[in-house]
């Protein structure tokens, strides 16, 4: 018996594993940062969507157009998101030495402040020029106000905190520190 022959011309060329393996790294790779990504997003879109509520002294203008400070009044500032308030708390005080001597403190507790693009929020302490006249030689007049705030829905839980005192010559409030968080 005669062997047969048989003659394969379609064999197919062994492959590198590279072009195997090369576009299921690619597809890998292209989820992880994918991933990565939508973190990111979230994580920004939870920080730029949050309120930011401070508070700034008083002014108006006069028939001049000149600016009048009122140091008996701040205003309340919320801008990006409605904020529930937990606490504001203002406190107004000479101090001499250790010598504490309230003129205003006043909390508010739970409530809802909107941004202020066409309301305005202000706290106003009603016997201020009076407690200015008791003023006693040596005492200096200070300022204290904190607010704990979280956005509409709760979760994360803010602070603006701030220390001021006044400069009886200019008529107005020099901030010693404020802390945000």
């Amino acid at each position: 018996m005669k062997p047969i022959k048989v003659i394969l011309e379609n064999i197919p060329k062994a492959k590198k594993w590279y072009f195997e393996w090369t576009p299921i790294f690619i597809a890998v790779f292209a989820l992880i940062v994918s991933i990565l990504a939508l973190n990111w997003s979230q994580e920004q879109f939870t920080n730029s969507s949050r309120p930011f509520v401070w508070i700034i002294d008083f002014s108006v203008l006069n028939e001049k157009q000149q600016i009048i400070n009122q140091p008996q009044t701040v205003a309340v500032r919320v801008i990006n998101a409605p904020a529930k308030i937990m606490k504001e708390q203002y406190q107004y005080y000479f101090i001499a030495g250790s010598q504490k001597r309230d003129i205003d403190n006043n909390e508010k507790k739970d409530f809802v402040r909107f941004p202020d693009e066409k309301s305005q929020y202000t706290y106003t302490v009603g016997a201020f020029e009076q407690a200015l006249t008791t003023r006693k030689s040596g005492e200096e007049l200070k300022r204290y106000v904190r607010v704990d705030y979280s956005g509409l829905s709760g979760g994360k839980e803010y602070m603006y905190e701030s220390y001021s005192t006044y400069d009886f010559i200019e008529n107005r409030w020099q901030v010693e520190s404020e802390t945000a968080r």
